[in-house]
């Protein structure tokens, strides 16, 4: 008997709700329900529709607020990168030389920018670019190319957590510390060489970052790379 009446009211309260969900303009008419009823709250104490519904819109004009705040936040961060990024492109403009250029990313991407380590490695290393005194100059060869081949191949900027033996190749002695990477192809008709940018923060290089930055970042340090190669 009793599961009959617990099925009753089961069909009861899904036709209520239905009602409900078709006439939502119910209460206007018959607004004397509002205040006799009653909601349980988490503190266990009953409170009328009318002070849940108060409740309920202050909890999403507070949530509204924190979601505007995190806007606001993520706007001045992008100004800021943007201005840093304008700050770095007329550097790069004004330099004289490849070991120039390298000097002013290396000392950008670490005051500037917050990486912790900063590398700069190059393919078939023009003799000009082989005068460079720069220790942060690294020549590639063959096999150390192909063990990127497939992050390279979309020409594209990758983030994420390196194996170790990765980080080993492209930050030499950093392996215990470098958490996070982005790794940035340095592209004219063919591949020049790598930007490399190494994080001990996991989250700042990770997986799903977006990568438009980093790309006009290569970009630009291609475009200087011109005027010496």
């Amino acid at each position: 008997m009793k599961t009959q009446m617990n099925t009753i009211a089961a069909v009861n309260e899904q036709e209520v709700v239905r009602f409900l969900q078709n006439n939502l303009d119910f209460f206007k008419t018959h607004d004397h329900l509002l205040a006799d009823l009653e909601v349980p709250h988490e503190t266990g104490r009953a409170i009328s529709l009318v002070e849940r519904q108060l409740g309920l819109l202050r909890e999403h004009k507070q949530n509204l607020k924190r979601q505007l705040q995190d806007l606001m936040q993520i706007a001045r961060e992008n100004d800021q990168l943007a201005q840093r990024m304008h700050e770095l492109t007329l550097k790069l403009i004004n330099t004289r030389s490849v070991d120039d250029l390298i000097t002013t990313v290396h000392t950008s991407m670490r005051k500037d920018f917050g990486v912790d380590q900063v590398a700069m490695w190059f393919f078939n290393t023009p003799e000009q670019m082989g005068m460079v005194q720069q220790s942060a100059l690294f020549d590639l060869d063959f096999q150390v190319r192909n063990q990127f081949e497939n992050m390279l191949r979309e020409r594209k900027p990758v983030c994420g957590r390196f194996r170790t033996e990765q980080i080993t190749t492209l930050l030499p002695g950093t392996e215990n510390l470098v958490e996070s990477v982005a790794l940035m192809p340095l592209y004219d008709k063919k591949l020049l060489g790598l930007l490399v940018l190494g994080s001990f923060d996991t989250r700042r290089f990770h997986a799903g970052k977006g990568t438009d930055m980093l790309s006009r970042l290569s970009e630009l340090i291609v475009a200087v790379l011109r005027l010496y190669i």
